[in-house]
């Protein structure tokens, strides 16, 4: 995923994009993580979510995350957020109720 990103931006690619799920989409890397790893590497790209499954987190945690991956990315993060529900056993496992 992170040379991905890194070949993005050799490519002149403007933007790099992850999709959060807890367990129901591959891949599974954890979205905000997968961004932060793709922030040290890059320089320019913009990274963003598209979309992160906000009531399935932590809000104060993510908030720290994203403050995080701007901090090493500044400029660089673009922040769509969802409610997601397709799927009743994630938000089981997740520890939410829908």
């Amino acid at each position: 995923m992170v040379e991905g990103a890194v070949l993005a931006e050799e490519l002149g690619f403007d933007s790099g994009w992850v999709g959060d799920h807890l367990s129901f989409h591959p891949p599974l890397l954890d979205a905000l993580t997968a961004l932060t790893a793709a922030a040290v590497r890059t320089e320019r790209l913009v990274l963003g979510t598209g979309v992160l499954l906000l009531p399935m987190r932590n809000a104060v945690w993510t908030a720290k995350q994203l403050a995080s991956i701007d901090s090493l990315a500044p400029g660089r993060l673009l922040f769509g957020v969802g409610v997601g529900g397709e799927n009743p056993a994630e938000w089981e496992a997740a520890g939410a109720t829908t």
